[in-house]
């Protein structure tokens, strides 16, 4: 198992992980910042983690019609 394997597996978490962090540093006083402070840094940091993020995820192909999904089903056509 590499060093980075979580990062791997479960980025939308270690993404949650380190938006609850920051939102709790500031809440408690450890971090010093106002409520437009906390929101802008939210967004910034959501936005640069959700684009090392898709750098690690595998795009999905958009099922073709007539095909089975995950579960076995068939799609209908025109869904797909």
């Amino acid at each position: 198992m590499t060093r980075w394997s979580i990062w791997r597996r479960e980025p939308v978490l270690i993404q949650s992980a380190v938006l609850a962090l920051l939102n709790l540093l500031a809440t408690f006083d450890v971090v010093p910042l106002t409520v437009t402070q906390i929101g802008a840094a939210n967004a910034a940091v959501a936005a640069l983690l959700g684009l090392v993020t898709r750098q690690v995820v595998t795009p999905v192909t958009p099922p073709t019609a007539g095909s089975d999904d995950e579960f076995g089903r068939r799609r209908a056509p025109g869904l797909g």
